[in-house]
């Protein structure tokens, strides 16, 4: 998983992420970092070369999905907050970051329950089990991630910011033309003045 995190951090460009945009990115990794997290609970002490098949593969495109998601995901963050408020909302970031990461591993270690040393076929299947139910708990978060990048708003691409920019023509011209019917009623309401 470091593997594909740093992967991810070396390989990430920011001007792809504008022409594809910030929701297809986050989609896209959601849907990867779902997908790995159901293969890795396929793992399975019994089955020869498990590690190579269920593991090392999966885990590696997950910390890639993971890291993609989350710098596509502050950048756009930071981008779409004011310049005043934007170390407050790095704070709260890093913070709920942290908070979840704790909430993850309290809520896996409350499923998998008490490790111990797996001796017997019987301990080793128990153990197993337990782990897989504890795998899961990461499948849910992803399941979760997912669904909420569905409803994201692009902020980031070139279709958005065109978007944005004749939003603001609009607003522009309709400010503008209130602001002249402002000016003729205010005009109307002058007490005329007629010299005779």
């Amino acid at each position: 998983m470091s593997v594909g995190v740093i992967l991810g951090a070396t390989t990430f460009r920011y001007p792809y992420v504008v022409k594809v945009g910030t929701k297809a990115y986050m989609i896209t990794a959601c849907a990867v970092a779902l997908g790995t997290a159901i293969w890795v609970t396929r793992v399975d002490f019994t089955k020869h070369n498990s590690y190579y098949k269920f593991e090392i593969i999966p885990l590696a495109l997950n910390g890639f999905a993971i890291n993609y998601f989350f710098g596509v995901f502050l950048n756009s963050v930071m981008a779409s907050t004011p310049m005043h408020l934007q170390g407050s909302v790095a704070g709260i970031y890093f913070t709920v970051g942290q908070v979840g990461v704790a909430l993850g591993d309290a809520i896996f270690t409350s499923v998998v329950g008490e490790l111990g040393v797996a001796v017997t076929f019987e301990e080793k299947k128990a153990l197993h089990k337990n782990i897989v139910n504890g795998l899961y708990v990461g499948v849910a978060a992803c399941a979760i991630a997912f669904i909420a990048s569905l409803f994201t708003v692009d902020t980031d691409s070139a279709r958005a910011k065109a978007k944005a920019a004749k939003m603001a023509e609009n607003s522009s011209s309709e400010s503008s033309n209130s602001e002249d019917l402002e000016k003729q009623v205010a005009d109307l309401e002058k007490p005329s003045t007629n010299i005779n």
